[in-house]
């Protein structure tokens, strides 16, 4: 016996999508694969790839994404190699910064360098050392955030200017964050 099914009354859901916009980049460019459409709308769950290129006379800062919420109603995530994925998982804003060549030429840096593991977040810093550099004394870089917000990376600026006079090493150093912020189970 053959049973027939009449129009099915269940409606399907719609994808979910978000916007995913391009900011122009200054001093270099950058591709989004997949491409994205003139709408900015990207399928949840979608793995972006930023590939980034300084022009002549630049270098790399950092490849980034921005969505809204955390503290300060606005959380940025870096990279500082050419090429970062991104999962699509909210509405954001992704970019290239490049700055000029001459700030970094006689700069070595060792990022995330894992110091400590006291929980889920691994503890980390970064190192800035003149090209060559022999028994300098160091500068230690303890970021800004209140406990709840930011890593080591947001003080490269400042790093290189110390060390592009030669004199010093910079470390500059993260921290666990307060409560649950750390994605900690219980409070830190």
């Amino acid at each position: 016996m053959n049973a027939q099914t009449g129009p099915s009354t269940s409606k399907k859901e719609p994808a979910i999508t978000y916007t995913v916009t391009p900011v122009p980049a200054e001093n270099g460019s950058y591709t989004v694969r997949p491409g994205i459409g003139e709408d900015g709308k990207v399928p949840s769950g979608t793995v972006v790839t930023v590939k980034a290129k300084p022009a002549a006379g630049y270098a790399l800062d950092a490849v980034y994404y921005t969505v809204k919420g955390g503290i300060w109603g606005t959380t940025s995530y870096e990279s500082f190699s050419p090429k970062m994925k991104i999962p699509v998982t909210s509405d954001m804003k992704v970019g290239a910064t490049f700055i000029p060549r001459s700030l970094v030429d006689n700069v070595r840096t060792t990022q995330d360098v894992v110091y400590a593991k006291p929980g889920l977040k691994p503890l980390k810093y970064d190192v800035y050392a003149p090209k060559g550099a022999k028994n300098l004394p160091c500068i230690i870089i303890i970021h800004g955030g209140g406990w709840s917000s930011n890593n080591e990376d947001i003080m490269r600026g400042l790093a290189r200017e110390l060390v592009k006079g030669g004199r010093y090493v910079v470390f500059s150093i993260d921290y666990r964050w307060i409560n649950k912020l750390d994605g900690e189970p219980k409070p830190t």
